[in-house]
């Protein structure tokens, strides 16, 4: 069984993506599977939804967002928007905060001061609510997560994740 080495996250509202993953990860049979969930207790680490670490896969820091795809607006490599136009802060951002917050935090250690101790800390967004098959191919009428080119300022090109019909080379 996994090491849960914290309390398993209660179905409370804004937080059932969170309860949904740990009643799932607490099935798992891989005694090499320890878990931390809403790890927002140490001084000078901000709020992680989840650390993951697999003896045979390393260590990952996982953002846990609940939502349906058609609640989704607009998701590029910078923005992040709900319906109505809300703007949220952007996964990669929290991910990327608290990457660096916890990397100053275990560099307090005596054995994690030289650099080449550390762990790489791997990161990840779980999206609780979709599916593979909901992110890829949808009806017209529904949105979908998809890949599309975009021209950037300078003529570039960027990727940009957007609801809407998915365009017809990624369908399957």
């Amino acid at each position: 069984m996994a090491t849960i080495h914290t309390e398993l996250p209660q179905d409370r509202h804004g937080h059932h993506g969170e309860y949904i993953v740990g009643q799932t990860l607490k099935t798992f049979s891989n005694p090499g599977l320890e878990l931390w969930f809403d790890v927002n207790y140490i001084a000078g680490v901000t709020d992680l939804d989840l650390i993951l670490l697999d003896n045979q896969v390393g260590l990952y820091l996982i953002e846990i967002k609940s939502m349906k795809i058609d609640a989704i607006q607009e998701f590029t490599m910078t923005d992040f928007v709900i319906r109505d136009n809300q703007k949220k802060t952007h996964p990669k951002s929290q991910l990327l905060t608290g990457s660096l917050k916890l990397r100053d935090h275990l560099k307090r250690f005596p054995k994690l001061k030289d650099k080449k101790n550390l762990p790489f800390l791997q990161s990840t967004v779980l999206w609780s609510e979709i599916t593979r098959k909901k992110g890829r191919v949808r009806p017209p009428s529904q949105p979908s997560l998809g890949r599309r080119p975009q021209h950037g300022r300078a003529g570039r090109q960027r990727s940009r994740f957007r609801t809407g019909p998915m365009p017809p080379k990624f369908q399957e």
